[in-house]
């Protein structure tokens, strides 16, 4: 973790000395997410809040401007909807802003599309979650006859299989 935290301090030192670069921005707010989920699996929970809590605030600064690309919405979103510690996230306002990027893209767009995905699957949704993935898969370029998929695609494919499975569990339980 000494190195984490070694890295933010550099980071957030070119973030003070060049505000608008945002190029340090993104690498900071990715390492501060990438310490909170590393300090949640070491059991360090409060800590982890800590550095995921400074990260969701950079980038709400982003996301709520009155300028703000569909990039910074999709990138809001996806944070709340998959950060760590879990309890941080807030699915519903992911979906807010994560259909602020869809709408905002120039033409379709399955990352972002992947991001409605998870926030619809973490706010309990499993039907738009699942129809939010299976709209991504359209938009992406399916893998050669015997070849496995890469990329996007294959998480996307990874994750529908589980948003399907979970469904059919909750179906099965009601």
């Amino acid at each position: 973790m000494d190195d984490y935290g070694a890295a933010i301090a550099l980071l957030q030192g070119l973030v003070s000395a060049d505000s608008s670069n945002v190029r340090f921005r993104t690498d900071l707010t990715y390492m501060l997410f990438r310490q909170g989920g590393l300090l949640t699996e070491a059991g360090q929970t409060q800590a982890a809040r800590v550095s995921t809590k400074r990260g969701l605030a950079f980038l709400r600064l982003s996301a709520e401007r009155p300028t703000a690309s569909a990039e910074d919405l999709n990138d809001y979103a996806w944070w709340l909807a998959t950060c760590q510690p879990a309890d941080l996230r807030q699915p519903t306002r992911a979906i807010e802003f994560s259909k602020r990027a869809v709408a905002l893209a120039h033409g379709p767009n399955a990352s972002y599309l992947h991001t409605l995905g998870w926030a619809y699957f973490r706010a309990g949704d499993r039907a738009h979650a699942i129809d939010a993935l299976q709209r991504a898969l359209t938009m992406l370029t399916p893998a050669a006859a015997g070849v496995p998929s890469t990329g996007l695609r294959h998480q996307v494919e990874l994750d529908l299989v589980e948003f399907q499975r979970e469904s059919r569990a909750r179906r099965g339980k009601t």
